[in-house]
Protein backbone atom coordinates (compact mmCIF):
# COMPACT_ATOMS: atom_id res chain seq x y z
CA UNK A 1 0.00 0.00 0.00
CA UNK A 2 2.84 2.42 0.78
CA UNK A 3 4.16 1.97 -2.78
CA UNK A 4 0.82 1.49 -4.54
CA UNK A 5 2.03 -1.75 -6.13
CA UNK A 6 0.36 -5.18 -6.36
CA UNK A 7 -0.05 -7.00 -3.06
CA UNK A 8 1.75 -10.35 -3.44
CA UNK A 9 2.00 -9.60 -7.16
CA UNK A 10 -1.73 -10.28 -7.53
CA UNK A 11 -4.06 -7.75 -5.89
CA UNK A 12 -4.19 -4.03 -6.78
CA UNK A 13 -3.67 -1.48 -4.00
CA UNK A 14 -4.36 2.22 -3.67
CA UNK A 15 -1.25 4.09 -2.59
CA UNK A 16 -1.29 5.67 0.86
CA UNK A 17 0.74 5.98 4.09
CA UNK A 18 1.02 2.64 5.90
CA UNK A 19 2.20 1.56 9.34
CA UNK A 20 3.09 -1.71 11.04
CA UNK A 21 2.53 -1.92 14.80
CA UNK A 22 4.72 -4.78 15.97
CA UNK A 23 4.14 -6.54 19.30
CA UNK A 24 5.85 -9.76 18.30
CA UNK A 25 9.09 -9.60 16.27
CA UNK A 26 11.01 -6.62 17.63
CA UNK A 27 12.58 -3.69 15.83
CA UNK A 28 15.54 -5.54 14.29
CA UNK A 29 13.54 -8.46 12.88
CA UNK A 30 10.72 -6.26 11.57
CA UNK A 31 13.20 -3.98 9.75
CA UNK A 32 15.11 -6.99 8.40
CA UNK A 33 11.94 -8.43 6.87
CA UNK A 34 10.91 -5.09 5.39
CA UNK A 35 14.36 -4.60 3.88
CA UNK A 36 14.43 -8.10 2.39
CA UNK A 37 11.00 -7.54 0.85
CA UNK A 38 12.06 -4.19 -0.59
CA UNK A 39 15.28 -5.66 -2.00
CA UNK A 40 13.39 -8.61 -3.51
CA UNK A 41 11.13 -6.23 -5.40
CA UNK A 42 13.86 -3.80 -6.39
CA UNK A 43 12.57 -0.95 -4.21
CA UNK A 44 14.84 1.73 -2.79
CA UNK A 45 14.79 2.22 0.98
CA UNK A 46 13.68 4.00 3.03
CA UNK A 47 10.22 3.81 1.48
CA UNK A 48 8.28 7.05 1.72
CA UNK A 49 5.03 6.60 3.63
CA UNK A 50 6.04 3.38 5.43
CA UNK A 51 6.25 3.52 9.23
CA UNK A 52 7.10 1.04 11.98
CA UNK A 53 6.08 1.13 15.63
CA UNK A 54 7.85 -1.73 17.41
CA UNK A 55 7.05 -2.96 20.92
CA UNK A 56 4.91 0.02 21.97
CA UNK A 57 4.60 0.87 25.63
CA UNK A 58 0.81 0.43 25.59
CA UNK A 59 -1.16 -2.63 24.45
CA UNK A 60 -4.65 -3.46 23.22
CA UNK A 61 -5.99 -3.70 26.77
CA UNK A 62 -4.95 -0.10 27.52
CA UNK A 63 -7.10 2.95 26.76
CA UNK A 64 -3.94 4.92 25.99
CA UNK A 65 -3.17 2.62 23.05
CA UNK A 66 -6.42 3.60 21.32
CA UNK A 67 -5.94 7.27 22.18
CA UNK A 68 -2.55 7.13 20.44
CA UNK A 69 -3.85 5.02 17.55
CA UNK A 70 -6.62 7.39 16.46
CA UNK A 71 -4.37 10.25 15.20
CA UNK A 72 -2.21 7.63 13.45
CA UNK A 73 -5.30 6.23 11.73
CA UNK A 74 -6.35 9.72 10.68
CA UNK A 75 -3.13 10.10 8.67
CA UNK A 76 -2.70 6.54 7.36
CA UNK A 77 -4.50 4.43 4.76
CA UNK A 78 -3.48 1.10 6.31
CA UNK A 79 -2.35 -0.04 9.76
CA UNK A 80 -1.30 -3.65 10.40
CA UNK A 81 -1.04 -5.06 13.93
CA UNK A 82 1.15 -8.10 14.61
CA UNK A 83 -0.27 -9.83 16.53
CA UNK A 84 -3.58 -9.84 18.41
CA UNK A 85 -2.34 -12.30 21.02
CA UNK A 86 1.04 -10.61 21.59
CA UNK A 87 -0.63 -7.22 22.05
CA UNK A 88 -3.50 -8.44 24.21
CA UNK A 89 -2.06 -7.30 27.54
CA UNK A 90 -2.27 -10.79 29.02
CA UNK A 91 -6.00 -11.39 28.47
CA UNK A 92 -6.58 -15.07 27.67
CA UNK A 93 -7.65 -15.54 24.06
CA UNK A 94 -10.50 -17.83 25.16
CA UNK A 95 -11.92 -15.03 27.31
CA UNK A 96 -14.79 -13.15 25.61
CA UNK A 97 -13.06 -9.87 26.58
CA UNK A 98 -10.23 -10.79 24.20
CA UNK A 99 -12.37 -9.63 21.25
CA UNK A 100 -13.19 -6.24 22.82
CA UNK A 101 -10.10 -4.64 21.30
CA UNK A 102 -11.31 -5.62 17.81
CA UNK A 103 -14.56 -3.78 18.39
CA UNK A 104 -12.61 -0.68 19.44
CA UNK A 105 -10.41 -0.96 16.36
CA UNK A 106 -13.53 -1.15 14.17
CA UNK A 107 -14.79 2.14 15.59
CA UNK A 108 -11.49 3.85 14.75
CA UNK A 109 -11.44 2.31 11.25
CA UNK A 110 -15.03 3.35 10.55
CA UNK A 111 -14.57 6.93 11.71
CA UNK A 112 -11.17 7.57 10.08
CA UNK A 113 -11.39 5.53 6.87
CA UNK A 114 -8.17 3.68 7.76
CA UNK A 115 -8.05 -0.06 7.04
CA UNK A 116 -6.81 -1.95 10.10
CA UNK A 117 -5.46 -5.47 9.59
CA UNK A 118 -4.83 -7.70 12.62
CA UNK A 119 -2.78 -10.90 12.49
CA UNK A 120 -3.98 -13.76 14.68
CA UNK A 121 -3.08 -17.43 14.89
CA UNK A 122 -5.39 -20.15 13.60
CA UNK A 123 -6.00 -23.60 14.93
CA UNK A 124 -3.90 -26.23 13.20
CA UNK A 125 -5.96 -29.40 13.25
CA UNK A 126 -9.28 -28.94 11.48
CA UNK A 127 -8.41 -29.83 7.93
CA UNK A 128 -8.36 -27.23 5.20
CA UNK A 129 -11.36 -25.28 6.46
CA UNK A 130 -13.70 -26.25 3.62
CA UNK A 131 -15.86 -28.56 5.74
CA UNK A 132 -15.23 -27.01 9.16
CA UNK A 133 -17.08 -24.23 10.88
CA UNK A 134 -14.86 -21.21 10.03
CA UNK A 135 -15.54 -19.73 13.47
CA UNK A 136 -13.76 -22.73 14.97
CA UNK A 137 -10.64 -22.16 12.85
CA UNK A 138 -9.77 -18.92 14.65
CA UNK A 139 -7.86 -19.68 17.85
CA UNK A 140 -9.60 -18.54 21.01
CA UNK A 141 -13.08 -17.15 21.63
CA UNK A 142 -15.58 -17.14 18.77
CA UNK A 143 -16.01 -13.43 19.48
CA UNK A 144 -12.81 -12.81 17.48
CA UNK A 145 -14.38 -14.19 14.29
CA UNK A 146 -17.64 -12.38 14.99
CA UNK A 147 -15.91 -9.01 15.45
CA UNK A 148 -13.93 -9.12 12.20
CA UNK A 149 -15.31 -7.78 8.92
CA UNK A 150 -13.03 -9.96 6.79
CA UNK A 151 -11.17 -13.15 7.73
CA UNK A 152 -8.39 -14.59 5.57
CA UNK A 153 -7.29 -18.01 6.79
CA UNK A 154 -3.82 -19.36 5.95
CA UNK A 155 -3.17 -23.11 6.06
CA UNK A 156 0.48 -24.20 5.85
CA UNK A 157 1.34 -27.07 3.53
CA UNK A 158 4.21 -29.55 3.86
CA UNK A 159 6.29 -27.52 1.39
CA UNK A 160 5.88 -24.37 3.54
CA UNK A 161 3.58 -22.66 1.05
CA UNK A 162 0.18 -21.52 2.33
CA UNK A 163 -3.32 -21.89 0.97
CA UNK A 164 -5.34 -18.76 1.76
CA UNK A 165 -9.14 -18.88 1.95
CA UNK A 166 -11.49 -16.07 2.80
CA UNK A 167 -13.84 -17.46 5.44
CA UNK A 168 -15.73 -14.23 6.17
CA UNK A 169 -16.69 -11.33 3.93
CA UNK A 170 -19.00 -8.83 5.60
CA UNK A 171 -20.44 -6.66 2.85
CA UNK A 172 -20.22 -9.34 0.18
CA UNK A 173 -16.66 -8.76 -1.11
CA UNK A 174 -14.77 -12.04 -1.40
CA UNK A 175 -11.86 -13.58 -3.29
CA UNK A 176 -11.28 -17.11 -4.51
CA UNK A 177 -8.71 -19.23 -2.62
CA UNK A 178 -5.07 -18.68 -3.59
CA UNK A 179 -1.62 -20.02 -2.76
CA UNK A 180 0.99 -17.84 -1.00
CA UNK A 181 4.71 -18.53 -1.29
CA UNK A 182 7.65 -16.76 0.36
CA UNK A 183 10.64 -17.03 -1.98
CA UNK A 184 14.24 -15.93 -1.56
CA UNK A 185 15.32 -14.35 -4.85
CA UNK A 186 18.86 -13.43 -3.75
CA UNK A 187 21.09 -13.41 -0.68
CA UNK A 188 19.42 -10.16 0.37
CA UNK A 189 15.94 -10.24 -1.15
CA UNK A 190 12.66 -12.08 -0.57
CA UNK A 191 9.32 -11.84 -2.37
CA UNK A 192 5.85 -12.95 -1.30
CA UNK A 193 3.77 -14.08 -4.28
CA UNK A 194 0.24 -15.40 -4.76
CA UNK A 195 -0.98 -17.85 -7.40
CA UNK A 196 -4.07 -19.88 -8.25
CA UNK A 197 -4.99 -22.96 -6.24
CA UNK A 198 -4.47 -26.16 -8.23
CA UNK A 199 -5.75 -29.70 -7.55
CA UNK A 200 -2.23 -30.55 -6.36
CA UNK A 201 -2.45 -27.73 -3.80
CA UNK A 202 -5.71 -29.15 -2.46
CA UNK A 203 -4.11 -32.58 -2.05
CA UNK A 204 -1.13 -31.09 -0.21
CA UNK A 205 -3.38 -29.27 2.26
CA UNK A 206 -5.36 -32.44 2.90
CA UNK A 207 -2.13 -34.39 3.49
CA UNK A 208 -0.87 -31.81 5.99
CA UNK A 209 -4.21 -31.82 7.82
CA UNK A 210 -4.27 -35.62 7.94
CA UNK A 211 -0.74 -35.71 9.35
CA UNK A 212 -1.67 -33.23 12.08
CA UNK A 213 -4.82 -35.18 13.01
CA UNK A 214 -2.79 -38.39 13.13
CA UNK A 215 -0.23 -36.75 15.43
CA UNK A 216 -2.97 -35.61 17.82
CA UNK A 217 -4.41 -39.11 17.90
CA UNK A 218 -0.98 -40.55 18.74
CA UNK A 219 -0.59 -38.11 21.63
CA UNK A 220 -4.01 -39.02 23.04
CA UNK A 221 -3.16 -42.73 22.82
CA UNK A 222 0.19 -42.11 24.50
CA UNK A 223 -1.32 -40.24 27.44
CA UNK A 224 -4.04 -42.86 27.83
CA UNK A 225 -1.34 -45.39 28.76
CA UNK A 226 1.60 -43.39 30.14
CA UNK A 227 1.22 -41.05 33.12
CA UNK A 228 4.78 -39.70 33.46
CA UNK A 229 5.04 -37.42 30.40
CA UNK A 230 6.14 -34.02 31.68
CA UNK A 231 6.78 -31.86 28.59
CA UNK A 232 6.07 -31.35 24.92
CA UNK A 233 9.62 -32.42 24.15
CA UNK A 234 9.02 -35.69 26.00
CA UNK A 235 5.79 -36.21 24.06
CA UNK A 236 7.70 -35.76 20.82
CA UNK A 237 10.42 -38.20 21.90
CA UNK A 238 7.85 -40.90 22.57
CA UNK A 239 5.54 -40.44 19.58
CA UNK A 240 8.26 -39.48 17.09
CA UNK A 241 7.68 -37.38 13.99
CA UNK A 242 8.27 -33.72 13.18
CA UNK A 243 9.05 -31.72 16.32
CA UNK A 244 7.14 -28.62 15.22
CA UNK A 245 4.02 -30.60 14.33
CA UNK A 246 4.08 -32.50 17.63
CA UNK A 247 4.49 -29.35 19.73
CA UNK A 248 1.70 -27.59 17.82
CA UNK A 249 -0.52 -30.64 18.35
CA UNK A 250 0.20 -30.62 22.10
CA UNK A 251 -0.65 -26.92 22.27
CA UNK A 252 -3.93 -27.35 20.42
CA UNK A 253 -4.97 -30.34 22.52
CA UNK A 254 -4.36 -28.21 25.62
CA UNK A 255 -6.33 -25.26 24.20
CA UNK A 256 -9.29 -27.49 23.45
CA UNK A 257 -9.20 -29.06 26.90
CA UNK A 258 -8.44 -32.57 25.65
CA UNK A 259 -5.25 -32.78 27.70
CA UNK A 260 -3.93 -30.78 30.64
CA UNK A 261 -1.03 -30.58 33.06
CA UNK A 262 -1.87 -32.35 36.34
CA UNK A 263 0.69 -32.60 39.13
CA UNK A 264 3.46 -31.85 36.65
CA UNK A 265 2.49 -34.45 34.02
CA UNK A 266 0.36 -34.32 30.90
CA UNK A 267 -2.90 -36.23 31.42
CA UNK A 268 -6.15 -36.71 29.54
CA UNK A 269 -8.61 -34.17 30.95
CA UNK A 270 -11.32 -36.83 31.13
CA UNK A 271 -9.15 -38.83 33.54
CA UNK A 272 -8.31 -35.85 35.72
CA UNK A 273 -11.92 -34.70 36.03
CA UNK A 274 -13.11 -38.23 36.80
Amino acid sequence: VATGTLWMGRFPTKRGPSALIDFESGDYESRRRMQRDAAGRGLQTPIDGLSLVSMPEWNLADDRFFQALRPLAETHALISIDSLAAGSGGIDENDARFATSLQRLKVIAATTGCVIVVIHHARKGDGDGKDSDPREMVRGTSGIFNAADVVLQLVRRDDDAFVCRQTKARGGKAVEPFVVRVQDVSDYGTIVVASDVTPVDEVEVDKAADKFAETKAKIVRLLAHEKDVRSGTEVRRRVGGNKKIVLEAVKELEERGTIQKHEGNYRLSSEVSS
